[in-house]
């Protein structure tokens, strides 16, 4: 797929921008997981600067009992579901990607993990058991945790949807350009189709999770 040379602001209609390491957008709510799960967006990561750790995209943590994340910063896709693939993050390598619109995504079937960017399947590994749940804070970028701050990727998020099912499966999918839409399977989704300056966000998962922006 050509790379997309600038941000259209247009694409899926509004976009947020994540210009700092703290920028973050607090969630409303918890999701709840078993044996199966998507976490996905669709991003595009800007210069890190002074910030080339920056990755986190979405995360949703207590401590020991529960941790679902999605991370991607320049050549590093990352997911985890506590305590499926505990205690490592399934990490890998992909090609960098700056000022280009990029699908990324983490299937969780009860079976094995696999990550895909782009609708290209990156890898895949054995990984059993249920998600956990309990009632940490959900966030997307930044998040406060483990003594930290774990820091926001870099860039803009044109939509973010968390599902309870294993959406995408084989090693190749055709990726989303544009809004992703909610159906019965959809925890939480942000099509960021809210007025300039407003300070929430809109869950179109029907779930009433709003975001709330500010700085972790």
């Amino acid at each position: 797929m050509t790379c997309c040379a600038a941000v259209n602001t247009s694409v899926g209609g509004g976009v947020a921008f994540f210009g700092e390491g703290t920028d973050t957008i607090l969630v409303d709510g918890q999701t709840v997981l078993g044996t199966t799960a998507t976490y996905e967006a669709r991003i595009l990561l800007t210069t890190p600067g002074s910030c080339p750790s920056c990755s986190t995209v979405f995360d949703e943590w207590t401590l020991a009992l529960e941790d679902k994340g999605l991370a991607h910063r320049q050549g590093v896709l990352a997911a985890y579901s506590h305590p499926v693939n505990a205690p490592s993050a399934f990490v890998l390598p992909v090609a960098i990607t700056v000022n280009c619109w990029r699908h990324i995504a983490y299937v969780y079937d009860g079976i094995e993990e696999r990550l895909y960017f782009n609708g290209a399947l990156v890898g895949q590994r054995v990984a059993a058991g249920n998600i956990g749940n309990a009632s940490g804070p959900a966030h997307i970028g930044a998040i406060f945790r483990d003594g930290v701050i774990a820091t926001a990727f870099l860039g803009y998020v044109d939509t973010l949807r968390i599902s309870n099912i294993a959406r995408y499966s084989g090693t190749s999918f055709d990726p989303p350009s544009g809004d992703l839409g909610p159906d019965a399977n959809t925890l939480l989704l942000y099509n960021f189709n809210d007025p300039p300056g407003s300070v929430t966000v809109t869950d179109e998962s029907g779930n009433g999770r709003t975001g709330h922006l500010g700085t972790g």
